[in-house]
Protein backbone atom coordinates (compact mmCIF):
# COMPACT_ATOMS: atom_id res chain seq x y z
CA UNK A 1 0.00 0.00 0.00
CA UNK A 2 2.80 2.41 0.90
CA UNK A 3 4.62 1.56 -2.32
CA UNK A 4 1.47 2.29 -4.32
CA UNK A 5 1.08 5.69 -2.65
CA UNK A 6 4.75 6.51 -3.32
CA UNK A 7 4.35 5.53 -6.99
CA UNK A 8 1.24 7.70 -7.34
CA UNK A 9 2.99 10.69 -5.77
CA UNK A 10 6.07 10.13 -7.92
CA UNK A 11 3.96 9.89 -11.08
CA UNK A 12 2.10 13.08 -10.24
CA UNK A 13 5.35 14.92 -9.54
CA UNK A 14 6.76 13.66 -12.84
CA UNK A 15 3.71 14.83 -14.75
CA UNK A 16 3.86 18.20 -13.01
CA UNK A 17 7.55 18.52 -13.86
CA UNK A 18 6.86 17.63 -17.50
CA UNK A 19 3.93 20.04 -17.69
CA UNK A 20 6.08 23.17 -17.74
CA UNK A 21 8.33 22.15 -20.65
CA UNK A 22 5.30 20.87 -22.59
CA UNK A 23 3.66 24.29 -22.16
CA UNK A 24 6.91 25.92 -23.26
CA UNK A 25 6.92 23.71 -26.37
CA UNK A 26 3.46 24.84 -27.49
CA UNK A 27 4.11 28.50 -26.63
CA UNK A 28 7.36 28.47 -28.63
CA UNK A 29 6.29 26.48 -31.70
CA UNK A 30 2.63 27.46 -32.19
CA UNK A 31 1.71 30.06 -34.80
CA UNK A 32 3.19 33.45 -33.95
CA UNK A 33 1.79 36.96 -34.02
CA UNK A 34 4.36 38.82 -36.10
CA UNK A 35 3.10 42.25 -34.87
CA UNK A 36 3.37 43.73 -38.35
CA UNK A 37 0.85 46.48 -37.57
CA UNK A 38 3.10 47.74 -34.76
CA UNK A 39 6.12 47.60 -37.07
CA UNK A 40 4.29 49.55 -39.78
CA UNK A 41 3.41 52.29 -37.27
CA UNK A 42 7.09 52.85 -36.50
CA UNK A 43 8.41 52.59 -40.07
CA UNK A 44 8.76 55.71 -42.19
CA UNK A 45 9.77 53.63 -45.21
CA UNK A 46 7.39 50.69 -45.56
CA UNK A 47 3.60 50.86 -45.61
CA UNK A 48 0.77 48.45 -46.38
CA UNK A 49 -1.95 48.84 -48.98
CA UNK A 50 -4.63 46.19 -49.01
CA UNK A 51 -2.43 43.90 -46.97
CA UNK A 52 0.48 44.14 -49.43
CA UNK A 53 3.69 45.98 -48.56
CA UNK A 54 4.90 49.00 -50.47
CA UNK A 55 8.00 51.16 -50.02
CA UNK A 56 8.39 54.93 -50.14
CA UNK A 57 11.51 55.49 -52.20
CA UNK A 58 12.93 58.55 -53.94
CA UNK A 59 9.73 60.53 -53.71
CA UNK A 60 7.69 57.69 -55.21
CA UNK A 61 5.93 54.62 -53.87
CA UNK A 62 6.96 51.18 -55.09
CA UNK A 63 3.86 49.04 -54.88
CA UNK A 64 4.20 45.37 -54.10
CA UNK A 65 2.17 42.42 -55.28
CA UNK A 66 1.44 39.26 -53.36
CA UNK A 67 2.96 36.01 -54.57
CA UNK A 68 2.36 32.51 -53.29
CA UNK A 69 4.11 29.12 -53.35
CA UNK A 70 3.42 25.75 -51.77
CA UNK A 71 5.84 24.19 -49.27
CA UNK A 72 6.87 20.53 -49.38
CA UNK A 73 4.30 19.69 -46.68
CA UNK A 74 1.52 21.57 -48.48
CA UNK A 75 1.71 24.76 -46.39
CA UNK A 76 0.69 27.89 -48.27
CA UNK A 77 3.58 30.39 -48.20
CA UNK A 78 3.28 34.04 -49.19
CA UNK A 79 5.55 36.96 -49.96
CA UNK A 80 5.27 40.54 -51.22
CA UNK A 81 7.25 41.26 -54.39
CA UNK A 82 8.31 44.83 -55.12
CA UNK A 83 9.35 45.06 -58.75
CA UNK A 84 10.77 48.25 -60.18
CA UNK A 85 12.65 46.97 -63.20
CA UNK A 86 15.82 46.19 -61.27
CA UNK A 87 18.59 44.02 -62.70
CA UNK A 88 18.97 41.98 -59.48
CA UNK A 89 16.70 40.57 -56.76
CA UNK A 90 17.11 40.31 -53.00
CA UNK A 91 15.04 37.81 -51.00
CA UNK A 92 14.50 38.89 -47.39
CA UNK A 93 13.76 36.10 -44.87
CA UNK A 94 12.72 37.40 -41.45
CA UNK A 95 13.22 35.96 -37.98
CA UNK A 96 11.12 34.36 -35.25
CA UNK A 97 8.09 36.40 -34.11
CA UNK A 98 9.19 39.08 -36.56
CA UNK A 99 8.12 40.33 -39.98
CA UNK A 100 9.72 41.94 -43.06
CA UNK A 101 9.05 45.46 -41.82
CA UNK A 102 10.69 44.90 -38.44
CA UNK A 103 13.77 43.16 -39.80
CA UNK A 104 14.40 44.87 -43.14
CA UNK A 105 13.22 48.49 -43.21
CA UNK A 106 16.81 49.76 -43.31
CA UNK A 107 18.19 47.05 -45.58
CA UNK A 108 15.53 47.35 -48.28
CA UNK A 109 16.46 50.98 -49.04
CA UNK A 110 20.15 50.09 -49.36
CA UNK A 111 19.31 47.31 -51.81
CA UNK A 112 16.90 49.50 -53.78
CA UNK A 113 19.69 52.08 -54.07
CA UNK A 114 21.76 49.44 -55.84
CA UNK A 115 19.14 48.42 -58.35
CA UNK A 116 17.55 45.42 -56.65
CA UNK A 117 13.95 44.31 -56.80
CA UNK A 118 12.74 43.07 -53.40
CA UNK A 119 10.96 39.90 -52.27
CA UNK A 120 9.67 40.12 -48.68
CA UNK A 121 9.03 36.55 -47.50
CA UNK A 122 6.59 35.70 -44.71
CA UNK A 123 7.86 32.65 -42.83
CA UNK A 124 5.51 29.73 -42.19
CA UNK A 125 3.18 30.29 -39.21
CA UNK A 126 3.89 34.03 -39.44
CA UNK A 127 1.95 36.86 -41.05
CA UNK A 128 0.14 35.98 -44.27
CA UNK A 129 1.72 32.55 -44.68
CA UNK A 130 -0.09 29.42 -43.58
CA UNK A 131 0.96 26.83 -41.06
CA UNK A 132 0.05 26.16 -37.44
CA UNK A 133 3.60 25.59 -36.26
CA UNK A 134 6.89 27.40 -36.65
CA UNK A 135 9.76 24.93 -37.13
CA UNK A 136 12.73 27.07 -36.06
CA UNK A 137 14.58 26.86 -39.34
CA UNK A 138 14.18 23.10 -39.84
CA UNK A 139 11.38 23.07 -42.42
CA UNK A 140 11.99 26.72 -43.23
CA UNK A 141 15.27 25.70 -44.89
CA UNK A 142 13.32 23.89 -47.58
CA UNK A 143 10.98 26.88 -47.82
CA UNK A 144 14.00 29.05 -48.63
CA UNK A 145 14.95 26.68 -51.45
CA UNK A 146 11.46 27.02 -52.91
CA UNK A 147 11.54 30.82 -52.73
CA UNK A 148 14.93 30.78 -54.46
CA UNK A 149 13.42 28.61 -57.21
CA UNK A 150 10.49 31.01 -57.53
CA UNK A 151 12.93 33.90 -57.94
CA UNK A 152 14.93 31.96 -60.53
CA UNK A 153 11.78 31.46 -62.58
CA UNK A 154 10.09 34.84 -62.09
CA UNK A 155 12.71 37.57 -61.67
CA UNK A 156 15.62 39.02 -63.60
CA UNK A 157 19.35 38.99 -62.99
CA UNK A 158 21.35 37.77 -60.05
CA UNK A 159 19.86 36.87 -56.67
CA UNK A 160 21.00 37.63 -53.12
CA UNK A 161 19.26 35.99 -50.14
CA UNK A 162 19.35 37.82 -46.80
CA UNK A 163 18.17 36.06 -43.64
CA UNK A 164 17.95 37.44 -40.11
CA UNK A 165 17.98 35.36 -36.90
CA UNK A 166 15.77 32.29 -37.57
CA UNK A 167 15.72 33.39 -41.20
CA UNK A 168 19.51 33.28 -41.23
CA UNK A 169 19.47 29.84 -39.60
CA UNK A 170 17.05 28.61 -42.29
CA UNK A 171 19.22 30.12 -45.01
CA UNK A 172 22.37 28.54 -43.58
CA UNK A 173 20.57 25.20 -43.37
CA UNK A 174 19.58 25.51 -47.04
CA UNK A 175 22.97 26.69 -48.28
CA UNK A 176 24.38 23.35 -49.45
CA UNK A 177 21.33 22.81 -51.69
CA UNK A 178 21.15 26.29 -53.23
CA UNK A 179 22.35 25.24 -56.65
CA UNK A 180 20.70 27.88 -58.80
CA UNK A 181 23.20 29.60 -61.07
CA UNK A 182 21.75 33.02 -60.33
CA UNK A 183 22.00 32.86 -56.51
CA UNK A 184 25.27 34.74 -56.14
CA UNK A 185 25.54 35.65 -52.44
CA UNK A 186 24.00 34.94 -49.05
CA UNK A 187 23.76 37.15 -45.96
CA UNK A 188 23.33 35.46 -42.57
CA UNK A 189 22.55 38.16 -40.00
CA UNK A 190 22.75 36.92 -36.36
CA UNK A 191 21.75 33.37 -37.24
CA UNK A 192 21.95 30.47 -34.78
CA UNK A 193 23.48 27.06 -35.49
CA UNK A 194 20.42 25.11 -34.39
CA UNK A 195 17.41 25.90 -32.23
CA UNK A 196 18.60 23.55 -29.49
CA UNK A 197 21.80 25.57 -28.97
CA UNK A 198 19.97 28.89 -29.13
CA UNK A 199 17.25 27.96 -26.63
CA UNK A 200 19.67 26.17 -24.34
CA UNK A 201 21.77 29.35 -24.18
CA UNK A 202 18.65 31.50 -23.65
CA UNK A 203 17.39 29.34 -20.78
CA UNK A 204 20.82 29.37 -19.19
CA UNK A 205 20.91 33.18 -19.30
CA UNK A 206 17.44 33.37 -17.77
CA UNK A 207 18.40 30.83 -15.10
CA UNK A 208 15.68 28.34 -16.07
CA UNK A 209 16.28 24.63 -15.67
CA UNK A 210 17.30 23.77 -19.22
CA UNK A 211 18.06 20.20 -18.14
CA UNK A 212 14.33 19.71 -17.52
CA UNK A 213 13.02 21.72 -20.49
CA UNK A 214 15.30 20.81 -23.39
CA UNK A 215 14.89 17.01 -23.40
CA UNK A 216 11.08 17.33 -23.43
CA UNK A 217 11.12 19.95 -26.20
CA UNK A 218 13.52 17.83 -28.25
CA UNK A 219 11.28 14.76 -27.96
CA UNK A 220 8.05 16.68 -28.62
CA UNK A 221 9.48 18.41 -31.69
CA UNK A 222 10.39 15.01 -33.14
CA UNK A 223 7.04 13.42 -32.26
CA UNK A 224 4.69 16.24 -33.24
CA UNK A 225 6.61 18.22 -35.86
CA UNK A 226 8.95 15.53 -37.23
CA UNK A 227 11.94 17.87 -36.94
CA UNK A 228 15.33 17.60 -35.29
CA UNK A 229 16.11 20.81 -33.42
CA UNK A 230 19.66 19.54 -32.79
CA UNK A 231 20.54 19.42 -36.48
CA UNK A 232 23.08 22.18 -36.95
CA UNK A 233 23.33 24.53 -39.93
CA UNK A 234 27.08 23.97 -39.68
CA UNK A 235 26.60 20.69 -41.55
CA UNK A 236 25.07 22.46 -44.54
CA UNK A 237 27.52 25.36 -44.42
CA UNK A 238 30.42 22.91 -44.58
CA UNK A 239 29.16 22.02 -48.09
CA UNK A 240 28.17 25.55 -49.09
CA UNK A 241 29.74 26.99 -52.24
CA UNK A 242 27.93 30.34 -52.38
CA UNK A 243 29.82 33.38 -51.02
CA UNK A 244 28.36 34.27 -47.65
CA UNK A 245 28.50 37.34 -45.41
CA UNK A 246 27.92 36.82 -41.68
CA UNK A 247 26.74 39.80 -39.60
CA UNK A 248 26.80 39.85 -35.80
CA UNK A 249 26.16 42.37 -33.06
CA UNK A 250 28.57 41.90 -30.20
CA UNK A 251 25.91 43.00 -27.73
CA UNK A 252 23.45 40.34 -28.94
CA UNK A 253 21.90 38.56 -25.96
CA UNK A 254 19.39 36.52 -28.01
CA UNK A 255 21.88 34.76 -30.28
CA UNK A 256 25.24 35.21 -28.54
CA UNK A 257 28.05 36.12 -30.96
CA UNK A 258 29.93 32.92 -30.19
CA UNK A 259 27.00 30.88 -31.56
CA UNK A 260 26.77 32.94 -34.75
CA UNK A 261 30.54 32.73 -35.23
CA UNK A 262 30.27 28.92 -35.30
CA UNK A 263 28.35 29.24 -38.56
CA UNK A 264 31.02 31.51 -39.98
CA UNK A 265 33.76 29.06 -38.99
CA UNK A 266 31.92 26.12 -40.56
CA UNK A 267 31.27 27.83 -43.89
CA UNK A 268 33.34 26.37 -46.72
CA UNK A 269 32.51 29.10 -49.23
CA UNK A 270 34.21 32.46 -49.63
CA UNK A 271 33.06 34.43 -46.60
CA UNK A 272 33.36 37.56 -44.52
CA UNK A 273 32.52 38.29 -40.87
CA UNK A 274 31.07 41.75 -40.26
CA UNK A 275 30.47 42.86 -36.68
CA UNK A 276 29.30 45.87 -34.75
CA UNK A 277 30.49 46.42 -31.21
CA UNK A 278 27.34 47.92 -29.74
CA UNK A 279 24.45 46.29 -31.60
CA UNK A 280 21.78 44.12 -30.06
CA UNK A 281 20.01 41.24 -31.77
CA UNK A 282 19.15 41.91 -35.44
CA UNK A 283 20.18 45.56 -35.15
CA UNK A 284 23.72 45.54 -36.54
CA UNK A 285 22.82 46.77 -40.04
CA UNK A 286 20.66 49.57 -38.67
CA UNK A 287 22.86 50.68 -35.76
CA UNK A 288 26.18 50.05 -37.50
CA UNK A 289 25.28 52.63 -40.13
CA UNK A 290 27.46 53.23 -43.16
CA UNK A 291 30.30 51.09 -41.83
CA UNK A 292 28.24 47.89 -41.86
CA UNK A 293 26.49 48.80 -45.11
CA UNK A 294 29.77 49.51 -46.93
CA UNK A 295 31.44 46.34 -45.65
CA UNK A 296 28.49 44.23 -46.69
CA UNK A 297 28.15 45.59 -50.20
CA UNK A 298 31.90 45.59 -50.75
CA UNK A 299 31.63 41.82 -50.32
CA UNK A 300 28.40 40.94 -52.12
CA UNK A 301 28.95 43.36 -55.03
CA UNK A 302 31.91 41.23 -56.11
CA UNK A 303 29.49 38.42 -56.91
CA UNK A 304 26.07 40.02 -57.48
CA UNK A 305 27.38 42.57 -59.96
CA UNK A 306 28.81 40.01 -62.40
CA UNK A 307 26.97 39.46 -65.67
CA UNK A 308 23.96 37.18 -65.55
CA UNK A 309 21.51 35.83 -68.10
CA UNK A 310 18.25 37.60 -67.41
CA UNK A 311 14.92 35.83 -67.53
Amino acid sequence: MLLKIVLIIFTQLLLAAAGFPICVFFVVFCRQDSHIEESLETSDVISSEGGVLSVRYGGDIIHGREVCITAADGTNLKADYLERGGDKTVIFVHGYRANPVKNFSAQCISFLDRGYDVLFVYQRAHGKSGGKFCCMGCRESDDVLRWALWAEENTCGNIVIYGTSMGAAALAGASENLNGKRVKALVCDCGFTCFYDEMDSDLKNKRFSRFMVMPVITVFSKLFLKIDIKKSAEISLAENRIPTAFIIGKNDKTVPPEIAVKNYTACAAEKVLIDDENSEHARAFEKGGKKIEEELFKFIDKFAEVASDKK
